[in-house]
């Protein structure tokens, strides 16, 4: 009887081992890596455009952040949008490139980061404006398309919310109010993003 129960007990953490050896994922495949200074991330945006007075626009986005305290980051972004809307006369198209310089207050909590991020710069507007019908009634030139190119003064602010995955890696999904200055007046709306961030080493 003894003899069985030492070869039971030897062979036992023999096939537990192999057991491991066998696994998808091992203790650290969801570890969390501290990572670098810098956090890059990118991903789709939406909001209400600069230049026109409603609808929604859809883009991309990107930005690069430094770390230079526990619970202080400074960075840049930039997106670039397109939205169209339309009325009885014209049918208005813009694409808007907004270029930020931001600062944030963050702070690490377990997996998660969460940020209050300021942002200013400038969005520029390039607007294509159409006249409905202009074809058929044989309109050219500038009584049938005009071409506007303006850079509004502008800025945000952001509640940014990051949720590390795995090593350097984490979804990242953002949103506040923002402002510009239109015609002389504050235009005001909101943006959002959602994304991927990655933090080197």
């Amino acid at each position: 009887m003894k003899a069985v129960a030492i070869a039971v007990a030897l062979a036992t953490p023999v096939a537990s081992a192999r057991a491991d050896d066998g696994r998808l994922l091992d203790d650290s495949a969801l570890a969390v890596d501290k990572g670098g200074p810098l956090v890059v991330d990118a991903g789709f945006v939406t909001g209400m455009p600069a230049g026109l007075p409603s609808g929604l626009f859809a883009g991309i986005g990107a930005g690069i952040e430094r770390t230079c305290t526990c619970w202080l980051s400074y960075g840049a972004r930039l997106s670039w949008d397109e939205v169209s809307a339309s009325s009885e006369v014209f049918t208005v198209t813009d694409q808007e490139l907004r270029a930020r310089a931001t600062v944030a207050l963050r702070r690490d909590v377990g997996r998660a980061v969460l940020a209050l991020r300021l942002g200013g710069g400038t969005d520029v507007v390039l607007e294509d404006r159409v006249r409905n019908g202009g074809t058929r009634a044989g309109l050219t030139g500038s009584a049938l398309e005009t071409h506007e190119l303006a850079a509004l003064p502008a800025g945000d602010v952001a509640a940014v919310v990051g949720l590390k995955i795995a090593g350097a890696w984490r979804f990242v999904a953002s949103g506040g109010p923002n402002a510009d200055i239109l015609n002389g007046s504050f235009h005001g709306g909101w943006t959002a993003e959602l994304g991927i961030g990655w933090q080197p080493r």
